[in-house]
């Protein structure tokens, strides 16, 4: 069955905490004089970094404590096209967590024009960078992230994710060879990692908890 949910207005998104807010560069501008769609994926994850801050995910996290965030999936919906000069923000609401990894919609809203622009979906990792591996959420991280999954389950709008993607549930097996194999080979390139991409053609997928950087 396909589904009718529409996503959030820009009225439902702009009270929310504002991040990553910027006019669009004209160095962003491409041939089709509007923001490329590489920068779209940067935008969002700028502001995901920025949202993680109050968690305990500080910028500085790698160096500081050995840990770090990684992206695993993501897609981008694009609604709207944000043109040079506009100013756009991200808006972000945390879906879930498992032991290892995190569920996230980041909004990208055009704030000249008041609308909603992009949607980007993305499921990021807790490595530790000692063995750049996946690991258990800290213990306080999880609470903070577990707090913030119960206060976006208030907000008054429907979650509106692309069904591509999904965290681990606790009846998954682990990931096949060759599963494991895309996990590594299939290049997903944002400002923080390098992890898995797969076609909405595919279905719904979990992500393994055993996921790893290194062959």
């Amino acid at each position: 069955m396909t589904s009718t949910a529409k996503h959030p207005s820009y009225d439902q998104l702009k009270d929310l905490p504002a991040y990553a807010e910027q006019p669009v560069p004209i160095a962003f501008e491409d041939n089709n004089g509007h923001l490329n769609v590489r920068h779209y994926l940067g935008i969002g994850s700028e502001g995901l970094d920025e949202s993680l801050v109050d968690l305990g995910i500080p910028v500085d996290w790698p160096i500081k404590a050995g840990h770090a965030c990684f992206a695993a999936e993501h897609h981008v919906t694009y609604l709207r096209e944000l043109r040079t000069g506009d100013r756009m923000s991200v808006r972000v609401r945390l879906l879930g967590r498992s032991e290892r990894a995190a569920h996230a919609l980041v909004y990208i809203l055009d704030d000249t024009h008041q609308q909603l622009s992009a949607v980007f979906e993305e499921i990021f990792l807790h490595i530790d960078l000692s063995d750049r591996r996946t690991a258990p959420w800290p213990a306080d991280v999880a609470a903070a992230i577990d707090a913030r999954v119960t206060e976006h389950e208030g907000l008054p709008f429907e979650a509106v994710t692309s069904g591509s993607m999904a965290l681990r549930c606790p009846s998954c097996t682990d990931p096949s060879p060759a599963e494991t194999s895309l996990m590594r080979g299939r290049a997903v390139t944002d400002a923080r990692s390098t992890g898995r991409s797969r076609t909405a053609a595919s279905g719904p997928a979990c992500v393994s908890d055993v996921w790893s950087v290194r062959e």
